[in-house]
């Protein structure tokens, strides 16, 4: 038992390892198996060595249920990081950005000059992959030479706080209407 903690061991981190820097939940999945193994061989371990202590010192007889407290308390621990292992991977089906992400990225997309907004973000990962679509405005007198260089300067800064991330930007113009231009 002993031999199989330690090679569950090597290989639930190598897998947990693998799994965050690919963001794979099947991978994270098989490294909670096999993290589940860990502490379930160790609770059989503790078990026999609580009996053990019981029989052999009466004075440690409320040890003869050490087993079946143990294992309780891992089928929890275990109940638990499943149902947070689950919520990511609905929230990854769901196609759910992090928290917060969407108003990092608008001010870092609205603090390049020349930008006279952004709105309708939409983020989505796909395994280790974002997805940024946004829509741009920009001042309807500027030239596409530009508006196409504003655009880049946008998608260097929407990297800067999703690095790697794949972005398109719908470029609008602002057109004022009359009664933004009081004097006309």
């Amino acid at each position: 038992m002993i031999l199989s903690i330690l090679v569950d061991f090597g290989r639930s981190r190598v897998l947990h390892r693998v799994a965050v820097k690919f963001n794979s939940q099947p991978l994270e999945a098989d490294a909670l198996h096999f993290s589940t193994d860990i502490w379930s061989w160790s609770v059989v371990l503790l078990g026999l060595l609580g009996v053990l202590i019981a029989e052999r010192l009466p004075m440690f007889s409320f040890l003869i249920h050490a087993d079946a407290v143990a294992a309780l308390g891992v089928a929890m621990i275990v109940i638990v990081i499943s149902l947070r292992l689950g919520r990511r991977c609905i929230s990854a089906l769901l196609d759910t950005a992090p928290s917060g992400l969407d108003r990092k990225i608008q001010r870092a997309a609205e603090s390049v000059s020349g930008v006279e907004g952004i709105h309708q973000i939409r983020i989505r990962t796909s395994g280790p992959r974002m997805f940024v679509d946004m829509h741009a405005t920009f001042s309807g007198s500027r030239s596409l030479e530009e508006v196409h260089d504003r655009s880049e300067a946008i998608e260097r800064a929407v990297r800067a706080v999703a690095p790697d991330a794949d972005v398109t930007i719908h470029m609008e113009p602002h057109l004022e209407r009359q009664d933004d231009n009081p004097g006309s």
